[in-house]
């Protein structure tokens, strides 16, 4: 695919927006002038600590930033900062941009160019942004390395901002859930579009894509042969291809294309991180008899090898657990649980297929790189989801985005290895702040009694 060819999923919103430090160069702060280049913001510090330029000449930004921290009271390195970094004009070409229909909006910058410039406007996010404030990938800016937004006079406020040496060690970009969530939106986006990028302080997400081919094949840059050397263009085929355009010539390029027709029903987005569940055609019976292979089960763990292959014999024993299920509006997490061999992915297939006519059911299908994505396109087209996923410790990574899902009505049943759930679950308690009561226990395989058993029948 070359860059034409690219171009027409802009208007699709079937691309990614990486915007990089040269991209806010052009905007006027509310100091009335341009956004500084490193060398620059380095100068600026210097200037604020009255001190000479000889005594910072062998020093780099971080380094700079770091003595700047030390040295200024936090209320007077937040000013600077936000004088710096807060926008108060634009230009044309950087709003034709920001203004499109993108997958995503990603950026190492600070400042809120963006976020004021784009129609309709986006929402910063940033590593310090609430879980919840995470609404929708389509109508927020990403920033990976803090936003000058973050800056609200707390003293603690001034290291929100990757700038400084100690900064980076603190609040470094690998791994964590921005990382994921930015190589989520690049893998299922069908282009990548590179705007302003600096090989030298945009390093972390060279580093986050180095590795991926299929990346590259889809990666355009605009600006690289204004702003890099041809040794540093030499680098930049390792991430994708140079356009040799200018960002007026990629805005220009932007108008003229045409509005796509865009297809908003369910059926055009295909789930890659889930399936849907569909009603297997047959009849579920409403009364439960307590058989010698269920006895087998309760009492010594053990089933007949044969009666696994088939699911209806496992989800008929616990009918009536479908109930509770569908019926507690107040829980966000249910959870399954049982050792190794005890049936518990075949009781979390057929439980889903069992309440699938009543409630739209999806179920995880193993691959992670598109989960934020889907559950984004699940929560937009379907009000009454709810989401399987067998064996929750493979998605340890993305606990963050599961649990913002959760805070917006989207219900979860999770599994895994009786010993491994209850660390799940003191996890999600304890590092995400999920309360105890909204977790409940559906089934644990390897406890069920006779009375266990007859208190869900009565549900």
């Amino acid at each position: 695919m070359d860059y034409k060819d690219a171009l027409k999923y802009i208007k699709t919103g079937e691309s990614v927006l990486f915007v990089g430090s040269f991209f806010s160069r052009s905007a006027i702060n509310t100091d009335g002038k341009n956004l500084p280049l490193p060398s620059e913001l380095k100068q600026i510090f210097i200037d604020s600590l009255h001190e000479s330029s000889d005594d910072f000449k062998d020093d780099s930004i971080d380094s700079t930033a770091n003595y700047a921290q030390k040295h200024l009271t936090p209320t007077v390195y937040q000013r600077l900062l936000k004088s710096t970094f807060k926008i108060k004009r634009f230009d044309k070409k950087s709003q034709i941009i920001s203004s499109q229909p993108w997958l995503a909006i990603f950026t190492t910058n600070y400042d809120n160019l963006i976020e004021i410039e784009s129609l309709p406007s986006r929402k910063t996010v940033s590593p310090y942004s609430e879980v919840d404030k995470l609404e929708s990938i389509k109508n927020e800016v990403i920033h990976v390395n803090g936003a000058i937004d973050d800056l609200k006079g707390e003293p603690d406020d001034i290291h929100k901002l990757k700038l400084s040496s100690s900064d980076y060690l603190e609040n470094s970009f690998e791994p964590s859930p921005l990382k994921q969530l930015l190589l989520s939106s690049l893998k299922s986006a069908k282009a990548i579009f590179y705007v302003g990028y600096s090989g030298k302080s945009d390093f972390d997400i060279s580093t986050a894509t180095y590795n991926d081919s299929s990346l590259r094949k889809k990666s355009f840059f605009i600006d690289g042969h204004n702003i890099h050397s041809k040794a540093e263009l030499e680098r930049l085929s390792l991430l994708g291809n140079d356009t040799n355009e200018s960002s007026e010539d990629f805005a220009n390029d932007i108008s003229q294309l045409k509005e796509a027709q865009v297809n908003n029903e369910p059926s055009h987005y295909h789930l890659l991180s889930f399936k849907e569940i569909s009603q297997k055609i047959n009849d579920h019976p409403n009364t439960v008899s307590l058989d010698s292979n269920l006895r087998d089960l309760v009492r010594k763990g053990f089933i007949n090898n044969d009666l696994l292959q088939n699911d209806g014999y496992i989800v008929d024993r616990w009918t009536n657990v479908s109930n509770f299920l569908l019926n507690s509006n107040d829980i966000d997490f249910f959870t399954v649980s049982s050792r190794l061999g005890n049936g518990k992915t075949v009781f979390m297939r057929a439980l889903s297929q069992y309440i699938s006519n009543q409630r739209h059911t999806f179920f995880y299908s193993g691959n992670p790189d598109f989960l934020f994505h889907d559950l984004s396109y699940i929560q937009e087209h379907y009000s009454d989801s709810i989401i399987f996923i067998d064996n929750m410790s493979d998605l340890r990574n993305s606990f963050t985005q599961i649990v913002a899902f959760s805070q917006k009505n989207m219900q979860f049943v999770i599994s895994d290895r009786t010993p491994l759930l209850s660390q799940i679950t003191a996890t999600l308690i304890t590092d995400f702040n999920v309360s105890e009561e909204k977790f409940s226990t559906i089934s644990n395989l390897d406890e069920l009694t006779y009375e266990d058993f007859k208190k869900w029948e009565k549900i």
